[in-house]
């Protein structure tokens, strides 16, 4: 089995996004209307945050869920 070490998803203005899982420090999720913004806080303090739709931001918080 192969650890996974990049995040992909393609946010609400198509955009396509690979996040390093090794410099991942956190996620926060706020739920909107329709959508849900995720905000990737980074090991070197950036925050990086997304749109993304509900079915992407569900999938999201089960893989990140599963990473050790």
């Amino acid at each position: 089995m192969t650890e996974k070490t990049m995040l992909r998803f393609t946010d609400l203005n198509n955009a396509k996004h690979f996040v390093n899982l090794a410099n991942l420090n956190n996620v926060v999720v706020r739920e909107q209307a329709e959508c849900n913004v995720l905000a990737f806080h980074m090991n070197n303090q950036s925050v990086v945050p997304i749109t993304v739709d509900r079915s992407t931001a569900e999938r999201l918080m089960i893989e990140l869920g599963e990473v050790k």
